[in-house]
């Protein structure tokens, strides 16, 4: 088993394994889990002993290693079974071309995981801040983002801004890296100082997105100057893939994965900013410039 679904199926069904055991400590929780997965096979949930809620859950799971029709059936099963399934309504979006007209079903979505979820998630220090790690605030956050995109996507910018923000409000540190695209939202509405203010939020990220982002900053601020040219020469350190990527006649496809510092991340940063650059069309001469001086063969 293996994917998303493989692996949140997997975290659930270890959850439910130790529900209800009443271990004195936790080395001997630790003892019970590693003699059930000794085998070596995944452990196994017993759905008749499941509730509705999660038996559409685990039909999502088998939706997302579907393909085409039986997806879609899996999906409109599950949510037979709980009309607050949030990632069936996902999946249902999903097979819509025209976002604007899978726009009520990411909105139905977001408002199912959040109805799915208890209200003290949302308020109590306990839970505020833990979305993410609390396996069950999973598929409301995917219907965040997904709702953030659709929002960029049809020009609402500062609603996918307003999503973005709540985002990182429930899980500030942002498994889904939602921070990158926010950046990116936040430096197109022209809001660099928060921009700014965001990505020094996340001091110890590695990823090469804000590096690009923060020369492109300095660069529109001022022009060509030794600020701007030592933030490009941070941003070639943490990627010099990106100029390769936008050299390409097409921009090739969004990645499944990448790892930081390859090619497939400058895809993907190309990707995200360069409606950015475009707007900004000396910035890449420039950059290209300075590439061609760095890396002259």
């Amino acid at each position: 088993m293996t994917g998303r679904s493989g692996v949140e199926r997997q975290i659930r069904a270890i959850h439910e394994a130790l529900e209800g055991k009443d271990f004195e400590n936790v080395d001997e929780a630790n003892a019970y889990l590693a003699q059930l997965m000794a085998s070596g096979e995944p452990i196994e949930t017993d759905i008749s002993k499941l509730s509705p809620e999660r038996r559409a859950q685990e039909l999502v799971y088998s939706a997302l290693e579907a393909e085409d029709r039986k997806k879609l059936e899996l999906a409109r099963a599950a949510l037979e079974l709980d009309p607050l399934c949030t990632d069936a309504l996902l999946i249902l979006a999903q097979d819509y071309e025209d976002i604007e007209e899978a726009r009520p079903l990411v909105e139905r979505a977001v408002e199912a995981g959040r109805k799915s979820l208890p209200p003290e998630y949302f308020s109590d220090p306990q839970y505020l801040g833990r979305f993410w790690s609390i396996i069950e605030t999973r598929p409301f956050m995917r219907a965040l983002a997904y709702e953030a995109d659709m929002f960029y996507l049809l020009g609402e910018l500062e609603r996918a801004i307003d999503v973005g923000y709540e985002m990182l409000d429930l899980n500030p540190n942002d498994n889904q890296g939602v921070r990158y695209d926010l950046a990116v939202w936040l430096v197109t509405a022209g809001q660099d100082a928060e921009a700014l203010d965001l990505m020094n939020s996340y001091g110890n990220d590695i990823s090469a997105s804000f590096p690009y982002l923060r020369a492109l900053i300095a660069f529109r601020a001022s022009g060509d100057n030794s600020r701007a040219r030592k933030l490009l020469g941070k941003a070639f350190d943490a990627n010099p893939y990106v100029l390769d990527v936008i050299r390409e006649e097409e921009l090739p496809a969004a990645p499944m994965h990448y790892g930081v510092g390859d090619y497939s991340e400058a895809v993907t940063i190309a990707r995200s900013q360069i409606p950015l650059w475009a707007e900004n069309g000396k910035f890449v001469q420039w950059m290209s410039r300075a590439a061609n001086r760095r890396y002259p063969y």
